[in-house]
């Protein structure tokens, strides 16, 4: 049988070098086997230092910017992109970090309420009438 090159736990495959021990999250490493760095990168995996970032992608944020790759909003006049993104920008600011699939009539109710005083123009266009 012969020696394994890898250390344990790490396994080669198509596109990289990847950690893979069972009940850990899988890692892809950054850095070339063998190297100083990926000895110091698979240290800090095995003692728990180093985790995965992780990517949200249930919030409004990630709507907001999955919109505007969107072919709907490439689409748009640039005036009219202009426009929606002054509002999408702060509808990004306040509900960023929210996650759509909790959020329930009474909160929408409760922001379109909020932005009632504000001009006509700027709840409409937030998609908020004031009615």
């Amino acid at each position: 049988m012969a020696k394994r090159e890898l250390p344990k736990h790490v396994y080669r495959q198509r596109n990289g070098i990847y950690f893979q021990r069972r009940g850990w999250p899988s890692r892809k490493f950054q850095n070339e086997f063998g190297t100083p760095e990926f000895w110091k990168e698979y240290a800090d995996i095995l003692s728990g230092e180093r985790q995965a970032p992780r990517v949200v992608s249930r919030n409004f944020s990630a709507l907001v910017d999955h919109y505007r790759r969107s072919p709907k909003y490439k689409r748009l006049k640039p005036r009219t992109a202009l426009d929606y993104d002054k509002y999408l920008d702060f509808f990004k600011s306040i509900m960023g970090d929210a996650n759509p699939a909790a959020m329930k009539r009474k909160d929408v109710i409760r922001l379109r309420d909020a932005n009632a005083e504000k001009a006509y123009s700027q709840t409409t266009h937030c998609g908020f009438s004031a009615s």
